[in-house]
């Protein structure tokens, strides 16, 4: 009964234990961990694509201490930490190295009988919480390291009297935190190629402890304590005492004058960019880092997301059929189609509209020069009607030349050339010119050219009765002309015509008469 009784307030011991150091109090998904950056961001650490996040703090033998964030929590209390508190669990991301960089291997503990265990404390809880504590960390992360609360774990916890409890500021995970998904995925996630690694949790001999195979296998029956093995430290953080560096914004300053320096009008719009950049906010730490990174993701998605700002250019041929449509980049040079062909009468000369920096939509159209056929008249051929008195003119009286043209359908006007003996009559000027005529002038010696402004028909054929224009042209008198010789001193030499698109040219002209100019 004695017996039986003493196991029974064991029993109710351990039970209460259970309830004060419950074995996953502080288990957290991964997927539910906020992010963490200590000292260094160190992003995935050795593992890239692990799932995990790393920080590096301190150093031990010349190398930089990386840890592996297993779990962020608020503390209920019973963990060492204040209630209300955030706590990291950290695990090394290696084994321990020799300043040679070789693995620094250690005994578990001098082998007692009955006394080798974690607690005792053994020779490798007296270095982690020695000479490791104290070369490894300064003074401002030993103060964020608390004195964690745990417990031994493993399948053979509370045996050969060992405690089941213990606390310290380093420690060994244990066989249960070692097996826990949601620190670590798989036996590969658990693996160092280069070492396996003690647990503190007791094995099933008084002198045995638990531990992992480089295989990943934890393996709870454990080895003997004396046995080297790699040291994989764990410790917890009070995140709440932690004062943290400012967050790194070097790629947010760099997506945002990336982003500055775009020309804004060259797209449609520039709003997700403005409010990519407006959603950033400063003064943040290191702690937040990846949401600061993703504020410089978000940006550079925004500018990649940009539309540039396009345009339609119509090329049309002169009746307005469209010989090509394409859609331009803003600030970007159209491309013309093939030049169109050449119509009868016409020839193609260009484009009416400059496309070699399109900023708006545009319509080009091909311009034709006209093709000119000169027609050399004879006296008054083409011409319906022309009024010169004929009689005799003495010297100093004005000779006036009066001309009315009258429509055509087919034949544009371009000029009418009047030629006049030099030595007999002088071109003093012209009136009434009407609205047709813009320019009347003297090129040649004893040629009067009268330019049109406008593509007036003029008579090649049938006239259509439709008077055009009157002009009067006027000369001076030099000497005496005689009746009989005035129309050879003053006539039509030839009238200038355009064909246009599609008219084909008349099937022969008048050759200029001998002497005309």
């Amino acid at each position: 009964m004695k017996i039986i009784k003493t196991t029974s307030i064991i029993f109710i011991f351990l039970l209460i234990l259970a309830a004060i150091f419950p074995v996953g109090a502080f288990s957290a998904s991964v997927s539910d961990l906020p992010d963490l950056d200590i000292g260094t961001w160190a992003g995935d650490g050795t593992n890239p694509g692990d799932g995990h996040r790393y920080i590096d703090m301190g150093s031990y033998n010349g190398h930089t201490l990386r840890w592996r964030v297993l779990d962020v929590y608020i503390s209920d209390g019973t963990d060492g930490n204040t209630a209300g508190s955030k706590t990291a669990l950290l695990l090394l991301d290696d084994v321990l190295f020799t300043p040679a960089g070789d693995i620094e291997r250690r005994v578990f503990d001098t082998y007692n009988s009955y006394s080798s265990n974690w607690a005792r404390p053994s020779d490798i809880k007296t270095f982690l919480n020695g000479a490791f504590y104290d070369t490894a960390f300064n003074t401002d992360e030993q103060s964020s390291i608390i004195t964690a609360n745990y417990r031994m774990g493993g399948s053979y916890e509370g045996y050969f009297g060992f405690p089941i409890t213990d606390s310290s500021k380093v420690f060994l995970l244990s066989t249960d935190e070692a097996l826990n998904p949601a620190y670590f995925a798989n036996s590969a996630d658990r693996a160092l190629a280069n070492s396996d690694w003690w647990l503190r949790s007791p094995g099933d001999t008084f002198y045995y402890a638990a531990n992992v195979r480089t295989t990943g296998t934890a393996v709870g029956i454990g080895n003997a304590v004396d046995n080297s093995r790699g040291v994989r430290p764990a410790l917890k953080l009070d995140l709440s005492s932690v004062v943290f560096t400012s967050a790194d914004y070097s790629a947010v300053e760099a997506a945002v004058a990336a982003a500055n320096a775009l020309d804004r009008n060259l797209y449609v719009s520039f709003a997700g960019v403005d409010a990519a950049i407006a959603a950033v906010v400063y003064g943040l730490d290191i702690t937040q880092q990846t949401a600061v990174d993703g504020f410089a993701a978000a940006i550079n998605a925004a500018v990649a997301a940009l539309q540039i700002k396009t345009y339609t250019v119509t090329f049309l041929d002169y009746d307005g059929a469209e010989l090509k449509a394409e859609s331009v980049a803003h600030g970007a040079a159209a491309t013309a189609p093939s030049e169109p062909e050449n119509k009868a009468g016409w020839h193609f000369s260009g484009w009416d509209a400059d496309f070699s920096e399109i900023t708006a939509d545009l319509t080009v159209t091909a311009l034709y020069e006209f093709n000119s056929v000169e027609y050399y008249l004879e006296r008054y051929d083409f011409v319906p009607y022309s009024d010169l008195e004929l009689r005799d003119y003495a010297a100093g009286e004005t000779v006036y030349f009066d001309i009315l043209l009258v429509g055509h359908d087919n034949y544009a006007l371009a000029e009418i050339r009047i030629a006049h003996d030099t030595d007999l009559l002088e071109f003093v000027g012209s009136q009434n010119p009407g609205s047709w005529a813009s320019q009347v002038r003297i090129e040649a010696p004893n040629i009067v050219y009268i330019n049109s402004v406008a593509s007036l028909n003029i008579n090649v054929g049938e006239p259509t009765g439709e008077p055009i224009c009157l002009i009067t042209l006027k000369f001076y008198v030099k000497e005496n002309i005689a009746k009989e010789n005035l129309e050879a001193a003053l006539h039509y030499n030839s009238i200038l015509i355009y064909l246009p698109p599609g008219i084909p040219a008349p099937a022969s002209s008048v050759a200029p008469p001998v002497g005309y100019n």
